[in-house]
C-alpha cells in the first residue's frame, strides 16, 4: 500500500488516481500489478507485486500524475 503525497509530504485524500510502479534501479523483473487506483483516503493497493531476479539491491519508484 502507497500513500498519495503533494510535493511537501503531506498525505493528499483523493480517490480515482492511478499510481504506476516501475523498477528504476537493479536487476530483475517487477511481477504482478503494476498499477492501482486510490481509494478515497489516496491509498493504492498493490496485488502479488515482487521482484524476480538474483538477491541484490534493487530501487522502485511509485509514481502517479497531476
Amino acid at each position: 500500500m502507497v500513500q498519495l503525497q503533494d510535493q511537501f509530504g503531506n498525505t493528499v485524500a483523493q480517490g480515482g488516481v492511478t499510481v504506476i510502479v516501475t523498477l528504476t534501479s537493479g536487476s530483475g523483473t517487477l511481477n504482478g500489478t503494476a498499477s492501482a487506483i486510490t481509494d478515497a483516503e489516496g491509498r493504492a493497493t498493490f496485488s502479488g507485486l515482487s521482484i524476480a531476479g538474483i538477491e541484490g539491491l534493487r530501487s522502485v519508484t511509485f509514481a502517479s500524475s497531476g
